[in-house]
Parts: C-alpha cells; sequence; structure tokens
C-alpha cells in the first residue's frame, strides 16, 4: 500500500462522505489501516459526548470523556493555542462505552482541531502496543483532514439552522398577515355598519387601523420578547393625546405577544377613546390601569381600567359598538378572558381576567377574527 496515494484516497472519501458517522468511519478505518491504530475519538469542545469509533467495530459510541486524561490533556493544548502541534500522550486511561464495557488505552496521539465544535482527535492504542514514529505524520494528516469535514459538518448544521428560522418566520408571518387582513376586514365592515355618516365612518376607520398598525410595528421590532405592556398602554394614550397628569400606571414587567398584544392594544384604544369622550381623560377626573400576575398552575393577567370622578355625560351612546363586544364577548372568545365592564355615576371600570399562555410569556397565534368594531 502507497501511504500517500491511500491518504489522498482518504482525503477524497472524507469530502464526498455525507453524514458525521461516515466521516468518523472513514478516518477510524484510514487510521488502523495506516498504522495499526485501535480506535479513534473526536472531543466535544464543550465536554458533551464525543464520539467514539474503533477500527474494529463498526458501530460509532458517544461516551462522556470529560473526566478523561485524554479530554483534559486535549483542553490544555486548546486554552494554549497550540493548534498546530501534537502530543503523544502515555498515561493509561479506561474509557466505557455505553454499552457499559470498558476500553483500556495505553498510548494516544492527540491533534487539536481547528473546528468550534471539537478539541481535538485523539488516535489511540491498546495496552502493548505501541506508536512507531513514522505513524504520527501519517495520522496528523487523517486528523487534519477530519477537521476540514468538520468544518463542513458545522457549515451544514448551521444552514439547516437557518432553513429551520426561516421556516418558522415565514409560517408566523403567514398566519400574522391572515389574522390582521381577517382583523382588518371586520373594523371595515362594523365601522361603516355604525358609523351614522362617511366622516364619522372614517374617522373611526383611521383610529382603529392607526392602532393596529402601531402595535403590529412594536410587535415586529421587539420580535421574539413580545410588547412590553405598560409601553403598549401608554402608547395609546399618548398617540390619543391624554395628559400624563390624568393617568397612572401600575404593575409588574409583562410581556405581550401576537394575538394578545393586537386585542389589548385595541382594547386600550377604544378605553381610552371612550374615556377622552365621556370619562375622566376628557373631565376632571382620575384614570388609573393597573394590572398584575397571579400564580399557580394556570397564572393570569388581571388588568383593571378605573376612572373615578366621573360624571357620565347623557350624550353617552347606549348602544353596544365595537368596545363592548370587543371587551365582553371577543377578549373572552379570543383569549378565554374573563371580563366585566361597569359604567355607574362617577365611576367607569373595566375587569379583565386572561390567561397567561395565551397573551403572555407564551406567543400564540390567533385562529379566529375579530367579531365587530364600531361606536360604544
Amino acid at each position: 500500500m502507497d501511504p500517500e496515494r491511500y491518504i489522498a484516497t482518504v482525503f477524497d472519501g472524507l469530502a464526498a462522505a455525507d453524514s458525521q458517522g461516515a466521516c468518523v468511519r472513514i478516518a477510524a478505518t484510514a487510521a488502523g489501516e495506516l498504522a495499526e491504530v485501535n480506535g479513534l475519538c473526536l472531543l466535544s469542545a464543550e465536554g458533551d459526548d464525543s464520539v467514539l469509533a474503533l477500527a474494529s467495530r463498526d458501530p460509532l459510541y458517544l461516551c462522556n470523556l470529560r473526566s478523561s486524561g485524554l479530554y483534559r490533556t486535549a483542553l490544555s493544548m486548546r486554552r494554549a493555542a497550540d493548534l498546530n502541534s501534537r502530543m503523544l500522550w502515555g498515561r493509561e486511561d479506561w474509557i466505557t462505552l455505553p454499552t457499559g464495557r470498558l476500553r483500556r488505552i495505553r498510548v494516544a496521539l492527540l491533534v487539536p482541531l481547528r473546528t468550534a465544535g471539537y478539541l481535538a482527535v485523539a488516535f489511540f492504542w491498546q495496552p502493548g502496543q505501541i506508536a512507531a514514529p513514522h505513524h504520527g505524520g501519517r495520522l496528523e494528516l487523517v486528523a487534519k483532514a477530519l477537521d476540514l469535514a468538520a468544518r463542513s459538518w458545522g457549515k451544514d448544521e448551521e444552514h439547516a439552522a437557518r432553513q429551520r428560522d426561516q421556516q418558522r418566520i415565514s409560517a408566523e408571518v403567514g398566519h400574522r398577515l391572515r389574522n390582521n387582513l381577517a382583523l382588518v376586514r371586520s373594523i371595515i365592515r362594523r365601522s361603516r355598519e355604525t358609523a351614522e355618516s362617511a366622516d364619522q365612518f372614517a374617522l373611526h376607520l383611521e383610529a382603529r387601523l392607526s392602532a393596529l398598525t402601531r402595535v403590529q410595528a412594536a410587535l415586529v421590532t421587539a420580535g421574539a420578547d413580545g410588547v412590553d405592556l405598560e409601553d403598549l398602554i401608554r402608547t395609546e394614550l399618548t398617540a390619543s393625546a391624554a395628559s400624563d397628569r390624568r393617568y397612572a400606571l401600575l404593575g409588574p414587567a409583562v410581556r405581550l405577544h401576537d394575538k394578545g398584544a393586537a386585542l389589548l392594544a385595541l382594547t386600550i384604544h377604544e378605553l381610552t377613546t371612550n374615556s377622552l369622550k365621556f370619562g375622566a381623560l376628557g373631565a376632571s377626573g382620575r384614570l388609573i390601569v393597573s394590572w398584575s400576575l397571579t400564580s399557580g398552575t394556570s397564572p393570569h393577567l388581571h388588568l383593571s381600567w378605573r376612572e373615578d370622578g366621573v360624571a357620565i355625560a347623557a350624550e353617552a351612546p347606549r348602544r353596544r359598538g365595537f368596545g363592548h363586544e370587543l371587551i365582553e364577548c371577543t377578549l373572552p372568545y379570543q383569549l378565554g378572558a374573563r371580563t366585566c365592564l361597569a359604567l355607574s355615576p362617577g365611576v367607569i371600570s373595566c375587569e379583565i381576567h386572561a390567561p397567561v399562555e395565551t397573551c403572555g410569556a407564551t406567543a400564540v397565534q390567533a385562529q379566529e377574527v375579530l367579531r365587530g368594531t364600531g361606536s360604544w
């Protein structure tokens, strides 16, 4: 056998291999052919299970070698950034296979790798065998070929991860787009049905679409973290030019996601609009918005909107418009929430109890559409 030609064949085989397992088997076989090596292992840089291949066995083993002398020696070489050297390690050690059998080794050749996923490749001999001096260069070439293959695995894994992320993002965007289109259609329909004039229809429609646009822009900016509830409430109050001297916001940090964020933003918009027309924000009253999270097997978000010192105007609408339907029908249907909207002399209050899983820490895509919009 011509070693140089054989090594060239090994390089070609590793370059053409389509999996980590195939690459390790090729390298283990080559090591056995070139230097009568008994086995090969790839030592994980993070100390996770290392890939182990025995020249006399076809299956690959995953073994935790973090407590072994091989791992500690490879780690010290990596920390010293000594990637151009190799080390002949001659201390007796044991490798425990997943079958429970112990594999005893006496001599090992450690070759550091440049790839991020592994510290080194170790070629080892059984007790009684000794590494011949001329074997080292050949095995180092095999190790370098395996290093190149490992870099390719990393690229393949990154590519696969990017594809999974793109598929997930595409699915999320598709859900959000369908939900928003359905929501916009329902807003247009109910605004038209309840408007008394074309100007009123245009005014209500623009205001509600603007609220929806604001929360969607915030969701895109926030990404997976979700929108902060206080920021969402403050944004709607500010967009309506409500004086910050008239209201107080009290509650812990809560992150909202797609469906919960959109529906609660529209709810806050409707409550704010109504308050400016007939309640505390348009008169001399005081608005307090508070929220809290309950613990337990089924944690809930409790949101309280309370306006005090309000004289309910006689011209306040008595028909059920978008605000009432959103709070009393849509939130319970979409979020599984319990709600209570009450208007009494001097007080306007709205209580919302919603499961956290539908609007808080877990992103949940809306499955249904808002059932209507319109005036209060």
